[in-house]
């Protein structure tokens, strides 16, 4: 193949790429559907309190329990105890995970 032809079908690519970026994909229309369930919502909840700097008592603003029952009548929304408990586990767990990761990684 000479490198013309690879340079081509690169360029190729990444402009098809560019473009799916800017129109989306066919069925952007409709948004992806998530299926729920307890420890998936107690993962969003402890991860949106950990990146944007929430504190653990947001779960008891009425306006958000508002929205939950809105979206899915009946949901327990989870005790700031829980949050708190949940995101101590997920950083323990994700710690654990990335010391290995660079374990394996400085052996390269």
């Amino acid at each position: 193949m000479l490198s013309s032809q690879g340079t081509s079908n690169l360029k190729s690519g990444m402009e098809t790429c560019h473009k799916l970026e800017l129109d989306g994909p066919a069925d952007a229309d409709r948004p992806p559907s998530i299926s729920y369930s307890t420890a998936a919502h107690r993962t969003l909840i402890a991860l949106r309190c950990a990146r944007n700097h929430r504190s653990f008592n947001s779960v008891q603003d009425e306006d958000y329990q508002a929205e939950v029952e809105m979206l899915r009548p009946g949901t327990i929304v989870p005790s700031p105890n829980t949050v708190s408990r949940d995101i101590k586990a997920l950083y323990l767990q994700m710690s654990i995970f990335v010391r290995s990761y660079f374990a394996v990684s400085i052996h390269y």
